[in-house]
């Protein structure tokens, strides 16, 4: 079994319908478990009542929350959400909140040096202390470990810099169309269509694999020796029937992958062949009842048999 932390924000999500826990890399923690290994979420909350309910829905949602740091002096972070016309979440985020200020404590060195993946984003990069913490949990995992950078553009919350250093740590990058053209030429990469700039992105960086989401128009993937493709599958948003990829979601599960790169194989030859069927899979079984890209929501119990 693999252990993997989901390093960042962990939040609640406020729809016009009610709240969702959300997070990119608590729900790539939780989607973790879904797939059969240990997902743990690195994160930090408010001494408050939005606080108290995430630990109560980590414990329901059957995720860790030891490894969750609590705040007196600062809230639980929460963003307003809206989807707009084509099924893209937008996103207020409120500032200065308890993952703002994640701290570096021997009990996340010690998870650090355990972990066999790591998802980690721009989002909790956005003040000095988290991104500070951020790193130095990066710097302290194993050679072997799996580093997966979620690119999250949201605001004015990211700068040139901080994506270069997140993209050194990084094996894998994961970004939506909207955001490619604009994290290229904020790196100084020429933009000339989304598979050369994802190519381009991958070789500058030395990463095994770029994945693009592509909202209606589905997602791509891009490793060294292959490129693949997936168009989506139509799920209910607003009342109306969208041809949708699940972002966060739909990250493949790293299990293989980190197997395989562990034990010093080379898997990427064959990467995309392995890829296909799972990344169809959980884009098919693990889709939640909210449109937001990082909330997270238990998927039927059927689904989770099948996985």
């Amino acid at each position: 079994m693999m252990l993997v932390v989901g390093l960042g924000e962990v939040l609640w999500d406020l729809f016009p319908e009610g709240k969702q826990l959300g997070g990119a890399p608590a729900n790539f923690a939780y989607i973790t478990n879904l797939l059969g290994d240990r997902g743990i979420i690195a994160s930090r909350v408010g001494d408050d009542a939005f606080g108290d309910e995430i630990q109560q829905r980590l414990g329901t949602l059957g995720l860790e929350a030891s490894y969750l740091q609590s705040d007196s002096a600062r809230p639980t972070g929460t963003v307003r959400v809206r989807v707009d016309q084509d099924g893209q979440p937008r996103f207020e985020i409120t500032d200065m909140v308890a993952w703002d200020f994640l701290e570096w404590t021997p009990a996340w060195e010690s998870l650090a040096q355990q972990a066999d993946a790591i998802c980690f984003g721009s989002l909790a990069q956005r003040s000095p202390a988290s991104r500070e913490t951020i790193h130095k949990f990066l710097g302290a995992a194993r050679p072997g470990t799996a580093r997966i950078f979620d690119v999250n553009l949201r605001q004015a919350f990211y700068s040139a810099k901080a994506l270069s250093e997140s993209l050194k740590f990084a094996d894998i990058a994961k970004l939506n169309a909207e955001e490619l053209p604009h994290v290229v030429e904020l790196l100084g990469i020429p933009h000339h269509g989304e598979q050369p700039s994802a190519e381009r992105l991958r070789f500058a960086y030395g990463l095994k694999l770029v994945c693009v989401t592509r909202g209606a128009r589905g997602s791509f993937l891009v490793s060294e020796f292959e490129r693949h493709e997936h168009p989506g599958f139509r799920v209910q948003v607003g009342g109306r029937r969208r041809r949708l990829h699940r972002g966060p979601r739909s990250s493949f599960s790293p299990r293989r992958w980190a197997r395989r790169h562990e034990r010093g194989r080379q898997p990427h030859r064959r990467l995309g062949r392995k890829l296909r069927g799972r990344d169809s899979f959980v884009r098919r079984r693990a889709v939640a009842p909210h449109p937001c890209n990082d909330s997270l929501g238990p998927p039927a119990s059927r689904w989770i048999q099948q996985i």
